[in-house]
């Protein structure tokens, strides 16, 4: 009896809302976490061991030398592997080994080798009033352009 006065017009068809779910959003957000803790623990490598870059190397000239690690880094470094109560009486250290990498080609660099350098160091120290000794090894890197 509506549609006898005249009116040929159907109703509108309802427009569908999407529907969350809680489960979806829970799902999502765990996604999420897990993407950008991902990424953040990369960024924080990447910020701990930083790579130097350094001058060109070009033909007859010789590797610019890095500076050994000073006594506040190796502590640094040291401090987790440290007993409770050592105290630190002296610091050696000495260069174990010296290479580098083949040339490649690094992204925001270009063409350039790598240089490694793996120091030994001596932590001379008493710990309880009995003298002791710790040994580590500290790796620096750093990248040399090459033209």
């Amino acid at each position: 009896m509506a549609n006898s006065a005249g009116n040929p017009q159907s109703p509108k068809p309802r427009r569908r809302r999407l529907r969350y779910s809680l489960g979806g959003f829970l799902v999502t957000c765990g996604l999420a976490g897990i993407v950008l803790g991902w990424i953040g623990r990369k960024i924080e490598l990447a910020q701990r061991s930083p790579i130097l870059l350094l001058a060109p190397i070009t033909e007859g000239t010789t590797l610019t030398p890095v500076a050994a690690p000073n006594d506040a880094e190796i502590l640094t470094v040291a401090e987790p592997f440290l007993p409770p109560g050592f105290r630190t009486v002296s610091i050696y250290r000495r260069r174990v080994k010296e290479h580098a990498d083949t040339q490649r080609s690094y992204p925001l660099v270009g063409n350039a080798c790598q240089i490694h350098r793996i120091y030994q160091c001596f932590i001379v120290g008493e710990c309880n009033g009995r003298p002791q000794m710790e040994v580590i090894y500290i790796d620096h890197n750093n990248l040399h352009v090459w033209r």
